[in-house]
């Protein structure tokens, strides 16, 4: 005997890969499920998604490894693009606007890290201890 949903699940899959989710007959979805579906196939992308030019190897693996789960989370968000930053917060309809709480420039994961005026005390207590590479 099979798991129960299993059946839908594979059905579900199949489909999503090819049409229009909210089209399949008999499938009954959450007013809010559908607007999350909806979403995402508006922010889908022609190209492919941008990391940033560190290439996955036994360097990358390590940096990730020795982080925890919360931490290593937040590295790949930042580093794929898709964090809470409001540059991505836009695209999925979450922001009403890009623009950095400073009021500066839009908020990007490199302006955030490396430009925000308010974030300057902190980025020069982390240079004092990690160095400028």
């Amino acid at each position: 005997m099979g798991v129960i949903g299993s059946g839908i699940a594979d059905k579900l899959a199949k489909k999503a890969t090819s049409e229009d989710l909210l089209r399949i007959p008999g499938l009954i979805l959450p007013v809010a499920l559908k607007r999350v579906y909806a979403l995402l196939l508006k922010i889908r992308l022609d190209k492919p998604v941008t990391i940033d030019k560190a290439l996955p190897g036994p360097y990358t693996k390590s940096i990730y490894d020795a982080l925890t789960h919360k931490k290593a989370v937040i590295l790949y968000q930042l580093r794929t693009g898709k964090s809470r930053l409001k540059s991505y917060l836009i695209k999925i309809g979450a922001a009403e606007l890009e623009l950095c709480e400073c009021g500066r420039r839009l908020e990007t994961a490199r302006y955030f890290l490396f430009e925000c005026l308010r974030w300057n005390e902190l980025r020069t207590a982390l240079r004092e201890v990690v160095g400028s590479r």
